[in-house]
């Protein structure tokens, strides 16, 4: 009981700390990382340029 309640105040600080644009991001590759992260490694793939 008691590690919980000191775990969820910490996460809740460091999501806190964390910018808003890396959260999105890793938010959508955990939601889907096979769509975000297919198309992009077939385009670097396929043109490196």
């Amino acid at each position: 009981m008691e590690i919980n309640q000191v775990e969820q105040p910490v996460s809740k600080q460091i999501t806190q700390s964390v910018p808003k644009q890396p959260l999105l991001r890793a938010a959508g590759t955990l939601e889907k990382p096979d769509e975000n992260r297919k198309p992009e490694y077939e385009l670097t793939f396929l043109n490196p340029n």
